[in-house]
C-alpha cells in the first residue's frame, strides 16, 4: 500500500506546513537551528503551496498561519500576516504570468521569493514592533536558507509528482 494512494498531495503540503510550523515555533535553545530550518521550510511551504495549489482557502490558511506565527514569535500581530497576505495577493493577481514560466524559472523565482519574505519579515517587525534583529541572525537565516532551499524543493518536486 502506497502511502502517496492515499492523499493528494496538497494534503501532505499542508502537513508539512503545520509540522514545519509547529517545530519552528518550539523554544527550546538547544534546538535553535531547527527551529530555524522549520521556520524556512515552512515558508518555503506556503510559497510552494500558493505556486501550485493556489486557492481562495489559502487566504484564511495563510491568515491563520501569520497570525499564530506573531502571536508565538513576536507576540504581537504584524510582520508575518502581512507578509503572508500580500504575498498570497501577488500570486493572485500575477497567475496568468506565472503560468507561462518554466520550471527552472519558477525555481528562480522560489529561492527569490524566500529570500525576500524573510528579509521584508525583519524588516516590518522591525518597523512595526520595533524589533531589532542583529546581522547574526540575518546572518543565520540566509545561509541557513541557502543549505536547505534546493533540497527541500527537489523534496516537493518529488512529491508532488506522485
Amino acid at each position: 500500500m502506497q502511502f502517496a494512494n492515499y492523499f493528494k498531495p496538497v494534503y501532505i503540503f499542508h502537513l508539512i506546513l503545520f509540522l514545519s510550523f509547529s517545530i519552528s515555533v518550539n523554544n527550546l535553545i538547544f534546538l535553535s537551528y531547527i527551529n530555524l530550518a522549520f521556520y524556512i521550510i515552512a515558508h518555503i511551504t506556503i510559497i510552494y503551496l500558493s505556486f501550485y495549489f493556489f486557492n481562495f482557502l489559502l487566504f484564511f490558511i495563510f491568515f491563520l498561519y501569520g497570525v499564530f506565527f506573531d502571536i508565538i514569535l513576536l507576540n504581537n500581530i504584524g510582520p508575518h500576516l502581512l507578509v503572508f497576505i500580500s504575498f498570497l495577493l501577488l500570486v493572485y493577481f500575477l497567475k496568468t504570468k506565472l503560468i507561462s514560466l518554466n520550471q527552472k524559472n519558477i525555481l528562480y523565482l522560489v529561492i527569490i521569493l524566500t529570500f525576500m519574505m524573510l528579509i521584508l519579515e525583519m524588516i516590518l517587525a522591525e518597523i512595526i514592533l520595533n524589533y531589532n534583529f542583529g546581522k547574526n541572525q540575518f546572518f543565520k537565516i540566509t545561509i541557513t536558507n541557502a543549505i536547505i532551499i534546493l533540497p527541500i524543493i527537489f523534496i516537493f518536486n518529488k512529491i508532488d509528482k506522485k
